[in-house]
């Protein structure tokens, strides 16, 4: 039950983090990639605090999810800044009626 809480709690961070990576900045797969790095490395500790190994596999697969998901909102970051749409839909501006 422990690592359960453990693991919802490091779960609801990752999300955190991955939202925060993708809402700003120039460099937004260094700031993925960063951020990657560091929730591997938080998940590696977890054996150090008593976590049992699916514990640790448990972590690691929701890790890359989070990351995966934060190249993809890139992705659709640079998109969107490729069509002037600030809201991330794609859809082209339209010129406006007169």
């Amino acid at each position: 039950m422990k690592n359960r809480a453990l693991i919802v709690i490091m779960i609801l961070g990752f999300s955190i983090d991955a939202q925060s990576a993708v809402s700003a900045r120039a460099d937004c797969r260094s700031e993925c990639e960063n951020q990657y790095e560091s929730n591997i490395q938080m998940c590696s500790s977890l054996l150090n605090r008593g976590a049992k190994p699916d514990a640790l596999e448990v972590c690691m697969i929701n890790a890359e999810r989070v990351y995966d998901t934060c190249l993809d909102e890139c992705e659709d970051r640079n998109e969107a800044a490729l069509t002037n749409d600030p809201k991330g839909s794609g859809s082209e501006l339209t010129p406006a009626k007169r």
